[in-house]
C-alpha cells in the first residue's frame, strides 16, 4: 500500500474505533481492523470496505431504554472462541454487561495467553467477565446503589 492509503486505512480504523464505543455490532470488527494499524496490507484495506458496506446497510444502531421497575442486579453475559485468530492462535473473548433490559458496558478482546483448550478459552473468558462486572459493581457502590452481578455463558 502507499503511504496515503497507509494513512487513510488508520484514519478509517480510528473513526471505527470511536463508533464501536458505543455500538457494539462493530466491537469485533474494530478490534480486528486494529491488528493491522502498524504495517495494513491491500486485504486489510478490502476487509475495511466490507466493513464501510455493513455500516451503508446498517447506519444506525438504535439502543431503546425504556422504563423498568428498579433492578438490584447486574447480568453479565460472556462467551469466547477458541483459536479464532488462524496466524496467532488465540482466542477472543466477548461479553455485555446488562442492568435489567439496560446495555450497560460491551467489550471484545483478544485473549492474551494461547488456549490449549475450548474449556481454557471459556474459563479465560469468564474470568475478563467477571474483572468487568467487579468494575461495574464498585461504579455502583460509589454512587450508592449496591447490586448483585449474576454472569452467564452464552450457550
Amino acid at each position: 500500500m502507499t503511504s496515503e492509503q497507509t494513512t487513510e486505512y488508520r484514519g478509517l480504523v480510528a473513526l471505527l474505533n470511536f463508533m464501536a464505543q458505543d455500538r457494539a455490532d462493530l466491537a469485533f470488527a474494530s478490534k480486528e481492523a486494529s491488528k493491522h494499524m502498524s504495517s495494513p496490507k491491500k486485504e486489510h484495506l478490502v476487509a475495511l470496505k466490507r466493513i464501510g458496506r455493513y455500516l451503508q446497510k446498517y447506519p444506525r444502531c438504535v439502543m431503546l431504554y425504556s422504563w423498568q421497575e428498579p433492578i438490584s442486579e447486574m447480568t453479565i453475559f460472556t462467551d469466547s472462541d477458541w483459536g479464532g485468530d488462524v496466524k496467532t492462535r488465540k482466542s477472543t473473548s466477548g461479553g455485555c454487561i446488562m442492568r435489567g433490559l439496560h446495555l450497560i458496558a460491551h467489550w471484545c478482546r483478544t485473549q492474551q495467553a494461547i488456549a490449549l483448550s475450548s474449556c481454557e478459552a471459556e474459563l479465560n473468558g469468564i474470568c475478563k467477565a467477571a474483572t468487568e462486572g467487579l468494575g461495574a459493581k464498585n461504579l455502583t457502590i460509589e454512587l450508592g446503589m449496591e447490586e448483585n452481578l449474576e454472569i452467564k455463558k452464552l450457550e
